[in-house]
């Protein structure tokens, strides 16, 4: 079982390494799309998906561990 702690310690890891990915993704595929984008929209865009994203990680690693407690 996690502590909350490590529960964002693992949200924040895997965020973290999205948001780098995310980031270099959104710079390449959007003009390929047809949507000219600047780095700094790269990192703005994908800065809002990466909080929601760790928001919602963090949240269901918090469930599984509820649904762990409740069963043992």
């Amino acid at each position: 079982m996690q502590t909350k702690i490590q529960s964002h310690m693992e949200a924040a890891a895997d965020t973290s390494i999205s948001f780098v990915v995310g980031v270099i993704g959104n710079y390449l595929i959007f003009p390929l799309l047809g949507f000219p984008v600047h780095i700094t929209d790269a990192v703005m865009l994908t800065s809002v998906f990466m909080a929601v994203s760790y928001i919602r990680r963090y949240f269901v690693r918090r469930f599984f561990n509820w649904m762990h407690e409740a069963t043992t």
